[in-house]
């Protein structure tokens, strides 16, 4: 697994602020594309800040006043963002469909190909709160 910057690299082994899960969840991920592909996922966000939410989601918060529920935010950490742009559809689908292989049926557990129109797409992997 591959990390867009170093700091991003410590968030997601920092044993206290990231879920051990999602750990899991992502190299198993990344183990499965490698395999599959011959290639590592980039990890491109891990923790983030209300005040990076807020950048990240104006017009949410213009309309609620608040920022963007995300899991994020909570800690530990229980989401990551992974680069999508210089992936093929068929290699999204298939970690789609290993993801729900596995994980589809856990409370809260999601993977997500997000798309904001904005030049960020990422697929965002989350796993349920504890």
């Amino acid at each position: 697994m591959q990390f867009k910057h170093d700091t991003l690299r410590s968030q997601f082994y920092n044993l206290n602020a990231t879920d051990p899960r999602l750990r899991a969840v992502a190299a198993e991920l990344d183990f499965f594309f490698q395999q599959k592909f011959g290639r590592e996922l980039l990890v491109t966000s891990v923790w983030r800040t209300e005040e990076e939410q807020k950048e990240l989601y104006p017009q949410f918060f213009a309309w609620a006043g608040r920022v963007r529920p995300s899991a994020h935010l909570d800690t530990p950490c229980r989401a990551i963002d992974l680069r999508s742009r210089d992936l093929r559809p068929e290699e999204i689908e298939a970690l789609w469909n290993y993801f729900e292989t596995w994980w589809d049926e856990l409370p809260g557990w999601a993977i997500l190909a997000n798309d904001r129109g904005e030049g960020f797409p990422h697929i965002h992997i989350q796993v349920g709160k504890k």
